[in-house]
């Protein structure tokens, strides 16, 4: 393991932790830290859907970039960043990279690139073959089954960020 520190915050839903574990397997190499201010990297996968959540979001970055150690690179991603993308990206210059839900799997690419932003038209649903580091129990862990919706409630805005629903194959899950 390297010298390298990695400090990770998910917020929101428990797609949203299955979605922050597969980014840690993406970023192995990096030793998980509880301390912001000793992180070399900081990542908040941040929560859109209502608005109490959408201000813990906002009000995580901000303080986690107030105690962020100079050089540390400020990741958000997740449905909040997802759906404002346009002006999150002009009003957040504390954040160095911004990325969706289309793309934990390429975590460890943006975070080499050290600067940027990344949103892919397609959602990403974690399977059986996603690399993944549980947090929390080591008797259970959440499966992510499906993604998306179509329904088009005028309430939710869930399908604007998260597309229609698709589902893993039975055996998928099974495995």
């Amino acid at each position: 393991m390297s010298n390298k520190k990695l400090h990770l915050v998910s917020l929101g839903c428990t797609k949203n932790l299955v979605d922050s574990e597969v980014m840690l397997g993406r970023l192995r190499e990096y030793e998980i830290s509880d301390n912001s201010n000793e992180a070399d990297v900081i990542i908040v996968n941040t929560c859109g859907f209502i608005d109490a959540a959408k201000e813990e979001s906002i009000n995580t970055i901000l303080n986690l970039h107030e105690e962020r150690k100079k050089d540390s690179l400020l990741v958000m991603s997740g449905c909040l960043s997802e759906r404002y993308k346009e002006e999150l990206q002009r009003d957040l210059p504390e954040i160095d990279i911004f990325t969706g839900v289309g793309d934990y799997e390429q975590i460890d690419k943006l975070i080499a690139q050290k600067k940027g932003a990344v949103f892919s038209p397609e959602v990403y649903l974690a399977n059986e073959n996603s690399d993944r580091v549980i947090t929390g129990s080591n008797t259970h862990a959440y499966i992510k089954m499906a993604e998306g919706c179509n329904q088009n409630c005028s309430f939710c805005a869930i399908p604007s960020f998260k597309g229609r629903l698709h589902s893993r194959t039975i055996e998928s899950i099974v495995k």
